[in-house]
């Protein structure tokens, strides 16, 4: 059993005990009991944990495949088989973009194919990004929805529209951001899944199959 008796102390910080081996089961025990879960709650994020990207270093455009180095000419990444097409997609009017958490801003491979690993879509945390528009110059994600891109969840302002206002507050940095950030952990609740996105590539909207079946029958739309 341990006793303050047996302890000896660093002169020169008083109070501060210096533990032996006669101690080593209490400071086991201690170190046991701290790495239990507890209940203080979600730990804040830093930047470094989300790959936390300002809009300066995207040239002022959004979060994309089209604005990511790891993006091949062909348009698939080098983080994945080529079998996974990043392109973008309209569905009903409305266009995606195609992105994932491994974003690294700058200007995509326009010389031969490469492939630096093949992890699967879901680790790499792949979706599509609705537009505000189609037929933007670029679209994509960031912070508050500005330049074209689409807004997250967890970036909040006082007032007014989120991409209207220059700066706002992340909740889950909890610090101010800029309009045009992005980092790793944004979300919206309207995105398409990778799965989904590669049906419409591979397969094209269900409508347009339709009218293009009934003009190669009967040689005109099906609407006329």
């Amino acid at each position: 059993m341990m006793s303050r008796e047996n302890l000896e102390h660093d002169s020169s910080r008083p109070g501060f005990p210096v533990y032996g081996k006669e101690q080593l089961p209490k400071v086991n025990a201690m170190r046991v009991a701290k790495s239990q879960p507890d209940f203080h709650g979600i730990p804040i994020l830093h930047d470094q944990n989300v790959t936390y990207t300002s809009a300066e270093a995207m040239q002022q455009r959004p979060a994309s495949c089209f604005t990511c180095a790891l993006m091949n000419f062909d348009k698939t990444c080098m983080l994945m088989t080529e079998k996974i097409t990043v392109d973008k997609v309209t569905i009903e009017g409305i266009e995606y973009w195609p992105r994932c958490a491994e974003f690294v801003p700058g200007e995509g491979n326009s010389g031969k194919r490469i492939q630096l690993t093949d992890q699967a879509p879901e680790q790499l945390g792949l979706i599509w990004i609705n537009a505000a528009k189609p037929g933007q110059e670029y679209g994509g994600s960031n912070c508050g929805g500005c330049d074209g891109g689409d807004d997250c969840d967890h970036y909040m302002v006082e007032s007014g529209e989120k991409w209207d206002n220059p700066q706002g507050q992340c909740r889950v940095l909890q610090h101010t951001v800029s309009c045009g950030d992005y980092c790793a952990a944004w979300w919206d609740d309207d995105i398409l899944d990778w799965q989904e996105a590669q049906n419409q590539i591979t397969n094209g909207n269900s409508e347009t199959r339709k009218k293009k079946l009934a003009r190669d029958i009967i040689g005109k739309d099906d609407g006329e």
